[in-house]
């Protein structure tokens, strides 16, 4: 029975994505989307770890996610560890009809999750790593690649795939008490997303200062979602509408205030990509990773990319297995001596983008 055939057949499929950033994880609902509604009796579980994990239980698609962390493994385990872990994951393994993994060599314990398949002479095994270094382009979307890589599969994909989050009942919840505490009430919002974990992704404070001081913005209340206590302070007093600013939350509790914001402006970040899920108009600004790869899916965002010629720049690195990952994303440290290539587009460069492309949102008097 070819690969196909067994996949349409299948009771329960393992997922095993064991490093993902948000973003990916939003990328992939619209893959778990497609399978669910060409297989409706197919259990999908994803095995994967960190924030990973409380976004994915979120999916609609995904009927379970186990977190890699409660099998106790990590890189400085002892012997004795990892092979218990071994067992423990080969055990998990047998309750499943087909295990789906990414088979990325430069991913940790990629090796670990291939070998433990094996010990249970599991066939219904589909790898990646393949089909990723064949398709992935810099001039395509990664959700173009999936599709691709569904259809050679034997799945049925629209034309555009479509995301499969939702907004929990605790997130809602959240999100309208903190309006009110906040005295936001009829009033639209600008969700603002500047600072990423890897700093080279990140927005210059005097860049998001001129942006937010225009006067298109001075009818929205405005959101500020950063943990950087010097960038948070630095915009609260230069731009003239104070700001709001949020720092840490619950993954439940950030979908349900970006559910309300009516414009997101974001460095390439996974809230970027949960706006843009949830139909929320958004601009996503681009400098060392790529904007046309893995910027917003579809027509509600657009992304706005750092012109350079730089010879460390690989836009398909984060996902073909054969490339080896940028230099300046893994040391978070640009090689030319500069901050980051994103310093190279101005407020300037983004304003030009939002009055041409959102401009007739913005400018819309009523409340919605």
């Amino acid at each position: 029975m070819s690969v196909s055939n067994q996949l349409k057949h299948a009771g329960n499929i393992l997922f095993i994505n064991h490093l993902l950033a948000m973003g990916d994880a939003i990328f992939l609902s619209a893959v778990f989307k497609v399978i669910k509604d060409n297989t409706p009796q197919v259990n999908i579980t994803v095995l994967t770890r960190g924030y990973a994990v409380e976004f994915l239980k979120s999916v609609r698609s995904v009927n379970k996610v186990i977190n890699l962390d409660d099998f106790g493994i990590a890189r400085n385990s002892s012997r004795f560890k990892k092979l218990l872990a071994l067992v423990r994951i080969s055990f998990l393994m047998r309750r499943f009809d087909f295990i789906i993994m990414r088979n990325d060599p430069r991913i940790p314990f990629t090796r670990f999750f291939s070998i433990a398949a094996k010990l249970i002479g599991c066939k219904g095994i589909v790898l990646m790593d393949n089909y990723l270094s064949m398709y992935v382009s810099a001039d395509s979307h990664i959700l173009t690649v999936y599709q691709k890589i569904l259809q050679d599969l034997g799945y049925e994909v629209p034309e555009k795939m479509k995301f499969d989050i939702s907004v929990s009942e605790q997130g809602k919840t959240f999100a309208e008490k903190y309006l009110v505490e906040n005295e936001i009430k009829n009033e639209r919002i600008i969700g603002v997303f500047p600072a990423s974990t890897i700093r080279i992704k990140s927005l210059l404070p005097g860049v998001l200062i001129d942006i937010l001081n225009v006067d298109l913005f001075a009818k929205f209340r405005i959101l500020l979602f950063s943990m950087d206590d010097k960038l948070n302070d630095g915009v609260c007093k230069a731009i003239s509408k104070k700001p709001i600013v949020i720092g840490k939350l619950h993954f439940d509790e950030l979908v349900g205030l970006i559910s309300k914001c009516n414009f997101v402006i974001a460095a390439d970040t996974g809230p970027l990509h949960i706006a843009v899920a949830l139909g929320i108009p958004s601009i996503g600004i681009y400098g060392p990773t790529s904007g046309m790869v893995t910027g917003p899916y579809g027509d509600i965002g657009v992304a706005i990319q750092s012109q350079n010629d730089c010879r460390f720049y690989d836009p398909i690195a984060p996902y073909s297995p054969s490339r080896a990952l940028q230099v300046c994303y893994i040391k978070d440290e640009c090689q030319l001596n500069m901050r980051s290539c994103i310093d190279n587009i101005s407020a300037k460069d983004i304003l030009d983008v939002i009055n041409d492309k959102f401009k007739h949102i913005l400018v819309k008097d009523e409340y919605e």
